[in-house]
């Protein structure tokens, strides 16, 4: 595992359809406003990804865009993961984390960057 997954961050996952999924692990670097962005290993999808944080009264947002473009099929059912990582004040590992789908009726305990693709969020974009 990459030692980013147990610091403060979100593990990003996009499965466009006829595409292979992309992952990236994404990390505030505090004070500054940059984010790490490490690509996941495992998952060979080849998107383009813009990412910015800023901070807020409760702790901080990240943004990330991907062109419409790029996720290829005008009306196509693509899947989303997410995975949000807390650290905490005063620790070294990661406290918890927040994950979005595939988790009914199973327990996860910090699991790190093994999400895999069938537990994604399905969705689709229709263009009018």
């Amino acid at each position: 595992e990459h030692p980013d997954i147990n610091s403060d961050g979100v593990q990003l996952y996009l499965a466009p359809q006829g595409k292979p999924a992309a992952a990236w692990l994404l990390v505030p670097e505090m004070p500054t406003s940059r984010v790490r962005v490490t690509r996941i290993a495992g998952y060979d999808g080849d998107l383009p990804l813009e990412v910015r944080w800023t901070r807020t009264p409760a702790g901080y947002e990240v943004s990330a865009d991907i062109p419409l473009a790029a996720l290829g099929a005008a009306n196509g059912r693509h899947a989303l993961g997410l995975v949000v990582n807390e650290i905490g004040g005063g620790r070294e590992r990661r406290r918890g984390q927040l994950v979005l789908g595939g988790a009914s009726g199973e327990f996860v305990y910090l699991r790190g960057d093994r999400e895999a693709p069938e537990s994604f969020v399905p969705f689709v974009i229709e263009h009018g």
